[in-house]
């Protein structure tokens, strides 16, 4: 177990690590590279997994083969690649780490409510699992889970489209430009509620042959229930897509109370629903924690919009009225 442990926290390191160099090449809009370093990582942590723990049967060196596959693509890949992006003539010390703790302190001060917040998010689908386990026992928890697990293949639309987006959101809001800046979430808060109809649409159509396909005739049975699981999905989309508008104003402070009282209702919902309406009843909740994301996220992007100057008076309305005030 103690081999494991460690062999995991290395592949975690090396995740901080990939994560801080896709960082800044997401600063710089080259997702063509993120994209390609994952798609190749994918299959050689797999495959290096897969082999290492068939040869040696040893979690802990599965674990610790993977990291050093993690350590050789960053070394050989995700490094120059982050040469090439800072200068075209960037010598390997350019890029030696440089520590500033004042920096360092106020950066983790600054994260601090956007780490507590992001724990309370993936907190909330996990409380009526929570609850169903202890009301109706395993089996309904694992007809839940896996039927909710479907909602995963939207979410990953969501977080490309939302990464990529990203960093043109904070430079629409640093420079003040509130109506790009609006404009580009609502496309993207549209793009989620096309994409959550799109799988409620799918779910109503085709429920039963897609569970019977994923995971057997036994799970066809609930398809009203898949339906349900999928409205939340949907809602869920457009809410992840308002975060990533949230988290590109650096207000992290301001996401932290909408999740606080989103964790209140995901327990209050739990303990009058679940008990009542068992299965049904854990899909309502998590349509009152994704609606409610909806809601609270919406209003506090409007506010610090409204904080940052919009709507923005347009320049021939301000020479009007300049030209009244003249009496012109």
């Amino acid at each position: 177990i103690l081999t494991a442990l460690f062999g995991v926290t290395a592949m975690k390191i090396c995740d901080g690590c990939s994560d801080v160099i896709y960082g800044r090449l997401q600063q710089k809009e080259q997702m063509r590279f993120i994209a390609l370093a994952m798609l190749l990582r994918g299959p050689l942590l797999l495959g290096a997994g897969a082999g290492l723990m068939a040869w040696f049967g040893s979690v802990g060196v599965a674990a610790f083969g993977m990291a050093a596959v993690w350590a050789v693509t960053i070394a050989l890949a995700d490094i120059p690649a982050l040469a090439r992006v800072e200068s075209a003539g960037a010598a390997a010390g350019a890029l030696a780490p440089r520590f500033s703790w004042p920096t360092l302190g106020r950066l983790a001060l600054l994260a601090l409510p956007l780490a507590i917040a992001y724990m309370l998010v993936m907190l909330h689908p996990n409380v009526p699992r929570y609850f169903l386990e202890r009301i109706s026992g395993e089996k309904d928890l694992g007809i839940f889970a896996a039927l909710a697990y479907l909602t995963v293949v939207g979410l990953h639309i969501v977080g490309a489209l939302g990464t990529a987006a990203a960093p043109r959101l904070a430079r629409f809001y640093a420079n003040g430009e509130m109506r790009r800046f609006r404009a580009l979430v609502a496309t993207m808060a549209a793009l989620g509620g096309a994409l959550g109809l799109c799988g409620v649409l799918v779910a109503a159509a085709a429920g039963p042959w897609i569970l019977t396909l994923a995971y057997g005739a036994e799970y066809a049975a609930h398809n009203r229930l898949f339906v349900w699981v999928m409205v939340s999905g949907g809602l869920l989309y457009v809410g992840n897509f308002l975060g990533f508008a949230l988290t590109a104003t650096r207000r992290f402070q301001h996401m932290l109370w909408p999740n606080i009282l989103l964790t209140v209702a995901a327990f209050a919902a739990s303990w009058l629903l679940i008990p009542s309406r068992g299965l049904t009843g854990a899909a309502w909740v998590l349509i009152v924690v994704s609606g409610g994301k909806v809601v609270l996220y919406s209003c506090l992007v409007l506010f610090l919009m409204r904080r940052n100057g919009w709507p923005a008076r347009p320049p021939s309305a301000q020479v009007s009225r300049g030209a009244d005030e003249r009496g012109e």
